[in-house]
């Protein structure tokens, strides 16, 4: 509880008026150098994972994925927060690595299929998508069975209705060609002997 109101990411972003710069300094400097630390965690360390999760750093995570971060993002949305979702996300990056707890959390609060849809929406801002990916794929083989068939299953529907799509896309390239080759075949013939052949 004693870092949550140090690590404020929406002071970060340039549209925050309500911020001084003294703020978004300090914003800056926490948030930057805890993301450096989240990052730098080794995948076995889940004690050092397990306190940080006591201390309720997730719960300012899912606060901001709330305000900010709603349904499929556009890149006009993603440009207001461009600053600090990397942020946001790099934390959720290390903190998640192989932890059941920040899965489950992160599963409970609704925000599984929000993290896929950062991953596969060909964003502007590659980084964020990136990021969106390796939480994905960390997701894909997580200890939490809940977590990990909910990805694998938010993975599967996606899949499918790129398919519905291409089929139905396939389809209408047909008919088109069809209808084209009927019109073809209904143009009256040419009466040669006209011609005095």
């Amino acid at each position: 509880k004693t870092f949550s109101p140090m690590l404020n990411y929406s002071a970060l972003d340039i549209n925050k008026m309500e911020y001084s710069a003294v703020e978004k300094m300090n914003s800056e400097f926490y948030v930057s150098r805890w993301a450096e630390m989240m990052e730098g965690i080794p995948k076995q360390e889940q004690l050092l994972r397990d306190i940080i999760f006591d201390g309720n750093l997730m719960g300012s995570i899912v606060s901001y994925l709330d305000l900010y971060v709603l349904g499929k993002i556009t890149n006009e949305q993603l440009e207001k927060i461009s600053i600090s979702l990397p942020f946001v996300l790099k934390f959720i990056k290390g903190q998640g690595m192989c932890h059941s707890r920040t899965h489950q959390y992160l599963l409970e609060k609704g925000h599984l299929d929000l993290i896929y849809s950062l991953a596969t929406a060909h964003l502007e801002n590659k980084e964020v998508g990136l990021l969106a990916e390796l939480i994905v794929e960390d997701l894909e083989d997580s200890n939490y069975e809940p977590a990990k068939n909910h990805i694998k299953g938010v993975i599967q529907k996606d899949k499918e209705e790129k398919k519905k799509k291409a089929m139905a896309k396939r389809a209408e390239i047909m008919n088109k060609m069809n209808l084209q080759t009927q019109k073809a075949l209904l143009k009256p013939k040419v009466d040669i002997s006209v011609f005095g052949v």
